[in-house]
This record gives structure tokens, sequence and C-alpha cells, in this order.
């Protein structure tokens, strides 16, 4: 399941949950780096607000423009 999660994409369970009108699950706000050679939990981050706004259409528009300008060498998968 995880490995089905993975390759699907954040952009695109986030578009799921909205079309189904539901709020994501969100992290805890309260993580903090873990120290020593363990793997990584994620890799560069792209910031983006961490707040969910529901609206009439598909997705959310800031959320998807802000998504949309990530540089082509950054890895968003």
């Amino acid at each position: 399941m995880r490995e089905i999660f993975t390759r699907a994409g954040t952009s695109l369970l986030s578009d799921i949950f909205d079309t189904l009108g539901l709020q994501p699950p969100i992290l805890a706000v309260d993580f903090w780096p873990v120290p020593g050679p363990e793997p990584s939990f994620a890799g560069p981050a792209y910031t983006i607000r961490g707040r969910w706004n529901p609206w009439e259409g598909s997705g959310d528009r800031e959320k998807l423009a802000a998504i949309d300008g990530i540089p082509e060498e950054v890895d968003s998968s």
C-alpha cells in the first residue's frame, strides 16, 4: 500500500481528497530532525501554506499555482 501511495504523489492524493470534499490527513507540526546516519524521512521540500481551503472548483488553486511554480530541477514527485 505504501508503494502505491508513494508512486501516486502528494498532488494527486490532494486532488482526490478535494474531489471527495474531505480534509486530507496532516502531519503533526512538532516533528524535529532525527540526528545520525538513519535514512531521511523526506528529501528537499517546497514549502506552501499548510491550510486546507475548500472551494467550488477542483483542487486548491493557490496551492496548485505554487506547485506549478516549482523549478524543474526540484523533484516534486
